[in-house]
């Protein structure tokens, strides 16, 4: 089992719609991707959101990274948030704050 623990600051209001709109399509692909077990998206203060997901393994998150939606996320938003990512494998740390991940 691998959990992923993300942390996005959107830099300017002006990039948060943009955001929201593709957090909701990066949403409705990961439900549908194999390996995937579960996540939340956490709301912070000062445009921060935090999101939790578990995974069958490091390969399944990975995948699902690099793909479809999501992949379009990063590429889209590179230069408008801020992005720490913290992953923990089940039985052993696998990478703990891999600083500019995602």
């Amino acid at each position: 089992m691998f959990v992923s623990v993300t942390r996005l600051r959107v830099r300017r209001f002006i990039d948060l719609p943009v955001f929201l709109w593709k957090t909701q399509l990066a949403k409705r692909q990961v439900i549908r991707v194999p390996g995937f077990l579960g996540g939340k998206l956490l709301v912070d203060g000062h445009r921060t959101y935090w999101t939790l997901t578990v995974w069958e393994s490091d390969r399944a998150m990975k995948a699902y990274r690099g793909s479809g939606a999501h992949s379009g996320v990063m590429l889209d938003l590179s230069s408008g948030v801020m992005r720490r990512l913290y992953a923990l494998g089940i039985g052993g740390c696998h990478g703990s704050k891999l600083a500019g991940g995602l």
